[in-house]
């Protein structure tokens, strides 16, 4: 058991060193066009949180910028060598509407980058969370010699606390990096302006339910007084609903619409959003229906629906029969 984990820790490790060289080659070009770059996540959290490369698993680097330089980090990143992954509905629908994009890397290990504009996915974020929420007393860090910025600390415990329980708390690493973090950040943190924060965002029922979910599985990971302030907060329909529908976006993407509309603040940025949803490009409907012939484009939407429709029925089936 103990060379096993061993070998995993140097697995981990060996990954680890290759983003991070992959990291600091891409940071230097972002600093030579004079756009900043956020560390989010674990990439983050191997810089502030982790001592060693080989105990923080990641699958993926995410990099959050301004959505003002949007533009030019796509020039950098194509001139860079990457490559673009997986297509949106539409060529316009990051930033106005989705969070972020992915890309890949293009050297001999590929790296998976997901560029953020925003720092969470539900589209009620985009209304609720300011576009410099992260931004505001960020601190700068080195990767080897490039310069990147961390969110502070109290804001980072926001964006993972919230990032977690929009995927339903589902993976164990992510409680485990929050009771890291309140262990190595807490007693110096000011919980007031977490408690703050929280309520301006509308974040207060997404954080709670990371809170409890923690206790349940890896202990507290903020103080008590401050827990139960928090509960205190008043939470709205369209924030329980929000929080009800983000783990199952993927697999229900027709509720997911709908509850991306329902629960936005904004009636334009909402009926937007719809529209651009119902209308998306042909590279979408190319990469759901391969022909090419006369009418393809309608064999694409007929086929869209229908897997749309399919994934919402089968979202109604108990799971006991389910399974």
């Amino acid at each position: 058991m103990q060379s096993a984990l061993q070998t995993g820790k140097a697995r981990v490790a060996s990954e680890q060193l290759h983003r991070t060289h992959e990291l600091s080659r891409l940071l230097r070009a972002f600093d030579n066009a004079g756009v900043r770059v956020m560390l989010l996540k674990g990439a983050a959290l191997t810089l502030c949180l982790y001592d060693e490369p080989g105990l923080r698993p990641m699958s993926d680097v995410d990099l959050l910028v301004r959505p003002r330089d949007v533009d030019e980090a796509t020039t950098i990143l194509r001139h860079t060598g990457c490559r673009p992954g997986l297509e949106l509905v539409r060529e316009d629908f990051f930033p106005r509407f989705y969070y972020e994009t992915e890309w890949v890397t293009g050297s001999e290990r590929p790296v998976r980058l997901d560029v953020h504009a925003r720092p969470l996915r539900p589209l009620r974020c985009a209304v609720t969370v300011p576009a410099d929420a992260l931004w505001t007393d960020a601190r700068r860090v080195d990767v080897h010699g490039a310069p990147a910025w961390l969110p502070a600390p109290e804001r980072m415990f926001i964006h993972l606390a919230a990032h977690a329980a929009y995927h339903g708390c589902s993976r164990l690493v992510w409680l485990c990096d929050l009771s890291r973090f309140f262990r190595r950040y807490g007693a110096a943190m000011d919980w007031s302006l977490v408690l703050d924060l929280c309520q301006r965002w509308r974040l207060s029922a997404s954080v709670r339910f990371a809170i409890q979910k923690c206790r349940e599985r890896v202990g507290d990971i903020c103080p008590e007084d401050f827990a139960r302030a928090l509960a205190r907060h008043r939470i709205s329909w369209r924030d329980r609903l929000v929080l009800r529908q983000t783990p199952h976006d993927g697999a229900r993407p027709l509720r997911h619409v709908l509850v991306n509309a329902i629960t936005t603040p904004d009636f334009g940025y909402a009926a937007a959003y719809l529209f651009a949803c119902l209308r998306p490009s042909d590279a979408h409907l190319g990469a759901i229906y391969r022909g090419r012939h006369a009418g393809w484009r309608i064999c694409a939407y007929l086929l869209r629906g229908l897997r749309a429709t399919a994934r919402a029925a089968a979202g109604l089936v108990p799971r006991r029969m389910a399974t």
